[in-house]
C-alpha cells in the first residue's frame, strides 16, 4: 500500500465533516418558473413536510412569485426563488439532501406529471464543511501547499510568508457558464485543528452533478491525504 493510500484510509476513518451549509439543487431553463408553488407545497404535505405557514391558504392553482423556505422536514429545507428560477434543498447531509430531491422528483411525477429533469438547466452543490484533524492546520499547509512565486514575494515585502490556503477551479471553465466550479481549503485559524472546505459547484448534466456530489466526501479526503502527507 503507498503512503497516500495509508493516509486516505486513516483519514477517512477519523474524518468527521460537520456540514455549516449544504446546498443542492437546480436552475431551471424555462422562461418562467415552471413549477406552481402550490403542487409543490401539496406534494411535499403528503410527504410529511411542514408547509411554510406564510404561504396563502387555500393554496390558488395558480403560478405566483416566491423568495424562500417552502417546506421544512427536521433538519431539511426546501426553497425556492422564482426569480432566479431556482429550487433547492438544504441540509446538514448529502444523503439527506439528495434523498429530499429525489422525492421531490417523484412526487411531481406522481401527483403532477411533471418531469422535473427536463426543465433543469444546471444542476447546483454548495457546500462549506469542517474538518478535523490531528495535525496543526496553518503549519500542515504552510508546508505542503507549494506556491513557488512565493519566494520572490518575499523578497518585495522582505519578510518570510506561508500559504494559508489552497484555492482553484476548473481549466478553462468560466464563472458564468453552465459548468464551473470553485473549491477552496483553509485552515482553522482560531483552533488550527480543523480545516474549512468550501466549495460551488454547476454541471449540466444530471450524472456527472450525482456522481460528484456522491463522492464528495471521498474526494475531499484523498485531498486532505495530499495535504496531510
Amino acid at each position: 500500500m503507498s503512503k497516500l493510500s495509508s493516509v486516505v484510509l486513516k483519514l477517512a476513518a477519523s474524518t468527521k465533516y460537520k456540514y455549516l451549509i449544504l446546498n443542492y439543487g437546480v436552475r431551471f431553463n424555462t422562461y418562467s418558473f415552471p413549477l406552481r408553488i402550490s403542487e409543490l407545497a401539496n406534494g411535499l404535505e403528503k410527504k410529511g413536510y411542514e408547509i411554510n405557514p406564510r404561504l396563502p391558504f387555500p393554496r390558488p392553482p395558480v403560478s405566483y412569485g416566491a423568495s424562500g423556505t417552502i417546506a421544512r422536514k427536521g433538519k431539511t429545507v426546501v426553497g425556492v426563488d422564482t426569480q432566479e428560477q431556482s429550487l433547492t434543498v438544504a441540509d446538514i447531509s448529502l444523503k439527506s439532501a439528495m434523498d429530499t430531491f429525489d422525492e421531490i422528483v417523484s412526487v411531481l411525477k406522481e401527483d403532477y406529471r411533471i418531469n422535473l429533469d427536463s426543465l433543469v438547466g444546471v444542476y447546483e452543490f454548495a457546500v462549506q464543511c469542517e474538518i478535523g484533524t490531528e495535525k496543526p492546520a496553518y503549519e500542515t499547509v504552510a508546508k505542503n501547499v507549494k506556491l513557488p512565486i512565493l519566494n520572490q514575494i518575499e523578497g518585495i515585502l522582505e519578510s518570510k510568508l506561508w500559504p494559508i490556503g489552497l484555492r482553484f477551479s476548473g481549466a478553462d471553465m468560466k464563472f458564468n457558464s453552465a459548468n464551473w466550479f470553485d473549491f477552496s481549503i483553509e485552515p482553522n485559524f482560531e483552533r488550527n485543528d480543523s480545516y474549512f472546505v468550501t466549495i460551488t459547484y454547476r454541471n449540466a448534466k444530471k450524472e456527472e452533478s450525482r456522481s460528484f456530489v456522491e463522492s464528495f466526501e471521498e474526494r475531499v479526503d484523498k485531498i486532505l491525504a495530499l495535504i496531510n502527507e
